[in-house]
């Protein structure tokens, strides 16, 4: 009796340590940043028994728009996909030869065209990254996206809340992005008035 018990308590431990394995390998293939990929992988592979329950409630993304579309699954996802396409079209742009096999890929895995008329800036610090942002804001003529994790209202915030709204009478159309949870400190009347 005590073999046969040792011997399923053994493949059952086993057999879960091996889940682990298999949900830590896609955890690091399915995470969105690298700090959840080595959370959620070593989790799996140390704690099985807890990590695993865990991750199949919280683990994965449950919003799958950005990979349903083009795939003939999501009629109003392809729908809006060709329409972007069709706008982007007419600024497709041809790499150097000797980048094509970079940009086969990059146009292979959404279908979306390399687009030129794009420049972009290394930024090292906050405070030079907020003054590109407000001059950028500043130098808008057409619409402006502002899209942050963390809004408060502080000296910072209160700075972006009135450029945008400067913008805004300069009839640049704002939209702003912010995450509920992260931003949950910023009072009602502060994006009210935005």
């Amino acid at each position: 009796m005590s073999y046969h018990l040792t011997w399923i308590i053994s493949v059952v431990t086993l057999s879960v340590q091996a889940l682990g394995v298999v949900f830590a390998l896609r955890a690091v293939m399915v995470s969105r940043t690298p700090q959840s990929a080595i959370g959620w992988g070593l989790a799996l592979l140390v704690l099985p028994w807890l990590a695993i329950p865990l991750f199949l409630i919280f683990g994965e993304s449950k919003f799958s728009g950005y990979v349903l579309a083009g795939q003939g699954k999501a009629p109003e996802l392809d729908d809006a996909r060709a329409k972007i396409k069709s706008v982007l079209d007419e600024y497709r742009i041809d790499l150097p030869n000797k980048y094509q096999d970079m940009q086969d890929l990059a146009e292979g895995l959404r279908g979306l065209p390399i687009v030129g008329g794009n420049r972009t800036s290394l930024l090292v610090d906050g405070a030079e990254t907020f003054a590109a942002i407000f001059e950028a804001l500043e130098e808008a003529q057409t619409y402006a996206i502002v899209q942050f994790y963390i809004f408060h209202d502080d000296e910072l915030g209160r700075k972006m809340k009135s450029v945008l709204l400067a913008a805004a009478s300069r009839g640049v159309r704002c939209w702003v992005l912010y995450d509920k949870v992260g931003s949950k400190g910023l009072p009602d009347a502060y994006v009210e008035e935005l």
